[in-house]
């Protein structure tokens, strides 16, 4: 766990730099090349590759050296090349499925890899080895069968050299063993993962690098929906109609939030906003979740939020009339250079998600969706939220 938290470092610290660009490399055989075997689809090279450009950013660069039929003597032959070549921040290397049935020893094996992680030291890259996952030993040449001490060499040289290891094997060794007729239905074959299979690697290699599953999360964005000077307007205006304590309470009638509101309506003077905020919320309503829905009939509320400590606890967006709200949307108003903390979070499962915040990006999820503001701890947040109403959920 302690090396899976040099990932977490890594992607806060490209997060942190968007003008440095990242280089990231996967190097393997069959599993890892997208080909023709992945049937039009993602492989989970490809569903990583999403979440790392979109939840660290487009600096992210991608690059699949993946060659089918491949041992790791060959990779070594190739390294220069299709490796070194591109000088790499990481590479996550995967192989050993093509070792075992070409009967290379363990001992050949375990030497190959240690070449490659020291070639990739000696570049300052960081070496990520990445285990398979279980392969239909029931359907496999009995070769095979000393698959999973290939897989022991991964983590023996994960532990000797300090390095990162994505243990997919860990997670589908258990659903093999306990459900192997289930376990068929994401195998392409007996050594190779289908569309399905991918997908699941993709999550679980993502969760490991500390990011939100990809796509799968009910959430969409649009970067720039104003302008910097658009977004400076706003804020004017929201500021020179005097702010008001928000007050939200919990249950046990507890303050929930800490901040500074005021209400925008529509009128000659901010149709343009509302007319922006609509037109995008139809396109992504279209596009991603389908509801039934009104419009923006409760106006625009902005938000200010000061250090030390203005927030917003968890909490799901509920309103106290008819109509029901639906989708939740934030738009981050100021430069992120302006403040710490402040970061919107949205949970999907107990570790939450931190939404984008460059300025002007919108951010649109259902309102049933447990979400938060942490603390400002430095500065001040702007921000305008709204929520859009429909009839009940059906």
């Amino acid at each position: 766990m302690i090396l899976l938290n040099v990932l977490e470092t890594l992607t806060n610290k490209w997060r942190r730099n968007p003008q440095k660009s990242v280089r990231i490399i996967a190097f393997g055989s069959s599993n890892t090349e997208l080909h023709w075997h992945s049937l039009g689809g993602f492989n989970w090279f490809s569903w990583l590759s999403s979440a790392l450009r979109e939840w660290i950013g487009r600096h992210i660069t991608t690059i699949n050296s993946g060659i089918g039929g491949e041992t790791s003597e060959d990779l070594l032959k190739r390294i220069d090349r299709d490796v070194i070549s591109f000088k790499p921040d990481l590479v996550i290397i995967t192989i050993g499925g093509n070792d075992t049935w070409k009967n290379l020893k363990i001992e050949d094996y375990e030497e190959n890899l240690i070449k490659i992680i020291n070639q990739l030291k000696e570049i300052n890259c960081l070496p990520v080895l990445q285990t398979y996952y279980c392969l239909l030993y029931d359907k496999m040449d009995k070769i095979f069968l000393r698959f999973p001490k290939f897989v022991e060499v991964n983590r023996n040289l994960s532990d000797k050299f300090k390095i990162p290891l994505l243990d997919q094997y860990k997670y589908f060794s258990p659903f093999y063993e306990n459900e192997p007729a289930l376990y068929s239905k994401i195998m392409l074959d007996g050594l190779h993962v289908n569309p399905i299979g991918n997908a699941l690697m993709g999550i679980i290699a993502s969760r490991l690098f500390s990011l939100p599953d990809p796509f799968f999360m009910d959430t969409s964005f649009w970067e720039k929906v104003f302008t910097k000077q658009e977004c400076e307007k706003i804020i004017k205006i929201a500021k020179t109609k005097g702010l008001t304590t928000g007050m939200t309470l919990d249950n046990n009638k507890s303050k929930k939030r800490f901040s500074k509101v005021c209400w925008l309506y529509a009128d000659e003077n901010n149709n343009w906003i509302f007319r922006r905020i609509t037109d995008i919320v139809l396109n992504l309503n279209d596009r991603y979740f389908n509801f039934d829905i009104f419009g923006l009939h409760e106006g625009l509320q902005f938000t200010n939020y000061k250090a030390p400590s203005d927030k917003y606890r968890k909490h799901v967006d509920r309103a106290n009339n008819i109509q029901v709200r639906k989708l939740s949307l934030s738009i981050q108003l100021n430069d992120p250079k302006e403040y710490e903390g402040g970061e919107l979070y949205l949970y999907d499962r107990e570790k939450g998600i931190e939404m984008k915040k460059e300025q002007g990006t919108l951010v649109l999820f259902p309102s049933y969706t447990l979400h938060e503001v942490k603390p400002v701890t430095k500065g001040e947040r702007n921000s305008l939220v709204a929520w859009v109403t429909g009839k009940q959920f059906k």
